[in-house]
């Protein structure tokens, strides 16, 4: 069992990744710096404290922490080492407990831990299009999630939607969305995401965050694809 988890923890070291991501402090030293691969923090971390000595390191796997992560205190003396099996889970060779929990508000959803500025090492915008799968058919089945935009673009105070992703500074009223929506020449194909991926110092863990999402349809007589509008 210890040899099989040593294996997945070493696993990450055989790949080849081809980006990085590199943030400095104003002064001018490094802050951070991560690998990407296919849109994701995929390869190696490291960290620095603002005098210059390294605050972490480690590697990602998909966004997931993987393998021995080390945390150094500003003085450079080792304070924590941990292997990763991912975000929520270390190995500490004796036993396997929960490094962070997720949180569910009153209906059930999962909520977004609370951010700050301060405390993002790293983060890369990215575009993502969602279109139909074996594996998320049950959003497009009957126009399921469409049906829901509708139903909660009525409340404006629930969803408000924007004619485009440009800081969402043009509102589109819920008369315009809806009528839209409704347009019987638009086939959906699909949803254009907008999110943040990033990694934060306080929880020492990567994630993401959308920022936005567009239906994205054809048009059933000119062919035309387009965004209908951004929520």
């Amino acid at each position: 069992m210890r040899l099989t988890v040593l294996l997945m923890l070493t696993s990450i070291t055989s790949l080849g990744f081809s980006d990085s991501i590199i943030v400095h402090y104003p002064n001018g030293n490094l802050k951070g710096r991560v690998e990407m691969d296919l849109g994701m923090f995929n390869g190696f971390y490291t960290s620095w404290y603002e005098n210059g000595q390294i605050k972490a390191q480690g590697a990602f796997l998909n966004n997931q922490k993987n393998g021995v992560w080390t945390l150094n205190d500003s003085l450079g003396n080792l304070k924590e080492s941990r292997g990763y099996l991912n975000n929520f889970q270390y190995v500490d060779f004796d036993f396997t407990r929960a490094v962070d929990s997720l949180r569910r508000d009153e209906s059930g959803l999962i909520e977004y831990p609370m951010l700050r500025e301060e405390d993002i090492v790293v983060f890369k915008r990215q575009w993502r299009l969602l279109e139909p799968s074996e594996t998320n058919k049950h959003i497009f089945e009957n126009q399921q999630l469409l049906s829901i935009i509708a139903d909660n673009i009525h409340n404006a105070s629930i969803l408000k939607a924007y004619t485009s992703a440009e800081n969402f500074a043009v509102e589109l009223s819920p008369r315009d969305a809806i009528h839209l929506l409704a347009d019987k020449s638009h086939q959906l194909i699909g949803f254009r995401i907008k999110e943040v991926w990033y990694y934060e110092s306080k929880r020492q863990l990567a994630g993401a965050r959308i920022i936005g999402l567009s239906p994205v349809v054809r048009n059933s007589e000119s062919g035309e694809i387009s965004e209908l509008f951004w929520l």
